[in-house]
């Protein structure tokens, strides 16, 4: 390839940006698709609504528990679409 485009969501926004960085005479466009913004300071994460919070904080703890989490809502979307409009 000699020229793409990088599509980044959620996690994967800040890997779409560096490959844009790293090679800006290959990369033509960049797509940024739910992005968080840099979470470091307590200040941002203070600003975050608390089960947003509360999540991070359960994915960087206790990653299976978050995996297990995700995946019931998951499976609570697929069933009844409406539970992720309750979740947004």
């Amino acid at each position: 390839l000699t020229s793409f485009a990088a599509l980044g969501a959620s996690g994967g926004t800040g890997f779409a940006l560096a490959t844009a960085h790293a090679m800006p005479d290959r990369v033509r466009m960049v797509g940024i698709a739910g992005g968080l913004g840099p979470l470091a300071s307590a200040r941002n994460f203070g600003e975050l609504h608390w089960w947003r919070r509360a999540a991070i904080s359960t994915c960087r703890d206790w990653p299976r528990v978050a995996s297990m989490m995700l995946k019931a809502l998951f499976m609570a979307c697929w069933f009844s679409p409406i539970t992720l409009k309750w979740y947004l």
